[in-house]
C-alpha cells in the first residue's frame, strides 16, 4: 500500500499504491537499533519500552537497565551483555543517549554484519552511504538509503560528536569500532534520521533508527503517524489518501508557530519545510491588533518557552480563559496552555475539568488534523475515564458516549496497543456494572 517512489523535487519517498483510508496499516519495521532516553531507564523496560507499572527486573550486573519480565530481560541479553560491561566500567556517569545509541548499533552490526553490509563498502562515501540519490533509491530501506548531511554540520557540532567518540572505548571493546570519520557519518545519520519513539500517550520515551520509515517524507499537516508498539514502529493512514498521492509523517511536534517549525525542521533536516501550512495558509496565523500581539508574545514565553510548571491552579485556569476568550479555539496558545492546566488538573483530582478540558482538546485538534489524529483518541479516552468518577445520569451518559467513541477511535489509532486492548475490556465491564447496578437506560 505504501509504494517506494523517486522525483526531483521529493527525493526518495512514499506514494500510496491505491487509495487509503484512515487505519490501514501502510509499513511495519523493527528497528536497526533502539535505546531509552537516560530519565527513562527506571521507568520503562529496557527491550520492549513499556511503562513499568508492577515488580521489575533489573540486571543484576549494572544496574542500569530495568525489565518488565524474564522473557524480555533474555531477548536483551544478546546486546546487552556487550554494553552491560562498559556501563560498569562507566559509573557513576552513563553514556548519553546518542552514544549508546551508536554502541548498540555497532554491536548489532558485529553480531549480524548484514544488517549494514555497506559499512565496508569502499564505494560508498565515507563508507557509508551514496552520493548519488538514485543510488540510495535502488536501496530496501537500509543504512544506504539514507543521506548523512555530513558536510551541512556546524564545526562545533562535528567537533562534539569526534569529543563524544573518544568515550567510545570506555564502553565499546576495540574490534567493535568503526574508523573515527566512519562513527562520526554515523551519528549525523543518526541525529537527521532517527525516530522518537513515543508512548501510546505520545509522550517521548527514546530513540530508535528505522531507515525504511526515515524514507516518509515531512508534512506540518500530515496523513500518516508512526506509533510503536515493543519498539516496532507502525505507519498508519490518520487521512484518506488517493492512489498516486505521496504519504507524509510529521518530523516534529506540530502544533507549533511556523518560525518554530521552520527552525526545527531545518537545524535537525537541514530543509525548508513546503507543506501548505508552511507555504500556503498556516492555520494558527490570524490578524491581531498590537494589544493582542502583545498578549501572545507574552503567553508565548510563559507557557512554550517558559518554565510552565511553576503555575499554580487558578494562574493557570484564568490564562486559560483569557486565552479561550482573544484567540481562535484550535491557536497553538490556549492548546499549550489547556495541556498544563489538564496535567495540574489532574493532578489534584478536578475530574470535571478535566472532562471539559479533554472536550475542548478533542474539539479543537479535530478541527486541525481531522478526526483520527492519535491525541484525539487520547482526548476521548480522559473524557470516558474521568467521567466515571461521577454517578449523576449526565456524566454516565458523557462516560458511554465517549468509551465508544475512544473504541472506535483506538481500532484506527492505536490498534496494536495494549492500550486499546485494556480499554475495550474496561468499556464492556463498565457497561456490565452499570446494567447490574440499574442505571443502564
Amino acid at each position: 500500500m505504501a509504494q517506494k517512489a523517486y522525483s526531483e523535487s521529493f527525493g526518495q519517498h512514499f506514494i500510496a499504491s491505491k487509495d487509503l483510508i484512515p487505519g490501514e496499516l501502510l509499513i511495519t519495521e523493527n528497528p536497526l537499533a533502539k535505546v531509552l532516553d537516560e530519565k527513562n531507564y527506571n521507568s520503562h523496560c529496557g527491550n520492549c519500552s513499556k511503562e513499568l507499572t508492577k515488580k521489575i527486573l533489573k540486571c543484576s550486573a549494572c544496574s542500569s537497565i530495568v525489565y518488565c519480565c524474564i522473557s524480555c530481560q533474555r531477548s536483551d541479553w544478546k546486546i546487552h551483555k556487550l554494553e552491560c560491561q562498559g556501563f560498569r566500567k562507566a559509573k557513576p556517569n552513563r553514556p548519553n543517549t546518542m552514544l549508546r545509541l551508536l554502541s548498540r548499533f555497532l554491536y548489532a552490526i558485529n553480531l549480524n554484519p548484514q544488517v549494514c553490509d555497506l559499512i565496508t563498502d569502499s564505494q560508498m562515501a565515507d563508507g557509508l552511504g551514496s552520493n548519488d540519490p538514485k543510488e540510495r533509491f535502488k536501496r530496501n530501506g537500509d543504512l544506504g538509503s539514507l543521506v548523512s548531511h555530513k558536510e551541512k554540520f556546524s564545526s562545533s557540532k562535528l567537533e562534539s560528536y569526534a569529543e563524544m567518540i573518544m568515550g567510545l572505548p570506555l564502553i565499546v571493546e576495540e574490534h567493535h569500532l568503526l574508523s573515527a570519520s566512519d562513527m562520526i557519518t554515523l551519528m549525523c545519520i543518526f541525529s537527521s534520521n532517527s525516530m522518537a519513539i513515543c508512548s501510546e500517550e505520545g509522550t517521548n520515551i527514546g530513540v530508535g533508527l528505522y531507515p525504511l520509515m526515515a524514507i516518509a517524507n515531512h508534512s506540518c499537516n500530515p496523513n500518516a503517524c508512526v506509533q510503536f508498539k515493543d519498539g516496532i514502529a507502525h505507519m498508519r493512514v490518520i487521512r484518506p489518501i488517493k492512489q498516486g498521492e505521496q504519504i507524509f509523517i510529521s518530523y516534529i511536534e506540530s502544533l507549533d508557530f511556523k518560525e518554530n517549525r521552520l527552525k526545527a525542521l531545518h537545524d535537525q533536516y537541514f530543509f525548508h519545510c513546503k507543506c501548505t501550512w508552511c507555504t500556503e495558509q498556516d492555520p494558527f496565523d490570524f490578524e491581531m491588533d498590537h494589544q493582542t500581539q502583545n498578549t501572545m508574545d507574552s503567553f508565548k514565553t510563559q507557557y512554550i518557552n517558559g518554565d510552565i510548571h511553576s503555575y499554580t491552579l487558578e494562574t493557570l485556569a484564568i490564562d486559560y480563559q483569557k486565552s479561550m476568550k482573544i484567540f481562535p479555539k484550535n491557536h497553538i496558545i490556549p492548546f499549550h496552555i489547556r495541556k498544563q492546566y489538564f496535567d495540574k488538573c489532574l493532578q489534584n483530582g478536578n475530574w470535571r475539568e478535566c472532562i471539559q478540558l479533554s472536550l475542548d482538546n478533542a474539539k479543537c485538534l479535530s478541527m486541525t488534523y481531522g478526526d483520527y489524529f492519535p491525541l484525539i483518541s487520547i482526548s476521548y479516552y480522559y473524557i470516558f475515564k474521568c467521567a466515571q468518577h461521577f454517578s449523576d445520569s449526565k456524566s454516565i451518559e458523557l462516560a458511554r458516549e465517549y468509551g465508544l467513541a475512544v473504541c472506535r477511535n483506538m481500532k484506527i489509532t492505536h490498534p496494536n496497543s495494549d492500550m486499546y486492548e485494556q480499554l475495550c475490556n474496561e468499556y464492556r465491564m463498565w457497561l456490565t456494572d452499570l446494567e447490574y447496578a440499574g442505571l443502564e437506560q
